[in-house]
């Protein structure tokens, strides 16, 4: 049997914004989570839906924030459970 200090614990932040703020409320958890030891943390955003991305392409502030998530992997349910 392992000894608690040997044991890693997985944190998935899982996170959906449209314009930046709970983006920012994500990296804030990542940042503390990662704070703790023997803990690995993933980031995941949710994708837009489709009609959502099409009626919001026109605003700059939508465009802006979507470019600065766009490193971070977009997640669903096969990618959450494999990384």
């Amino acid at each position: 049997m392992m000894e608690y200090s040997e044991m890693t614990t997985n944190v998935l932040v899982a996170f959906y914004s449209t314009y930046g703020h709970i983006h920012r409320m994500a990296l804030a958890v990542v940042e503390g989570a990662e704070g703790v030891p023997d803990t690995t943390v993933r980031l995941r955003r949710i994708a837009e839906l489709e009609e959502a991305r099409k009626a919001l392409a026109g605003q700059d502030a939508y465009v802006r924030a979507q470019q600065a998530q766009s490193d971070i992997p977009c997640g669903d349910a096969r990618r959450f459970a494999l990384g």
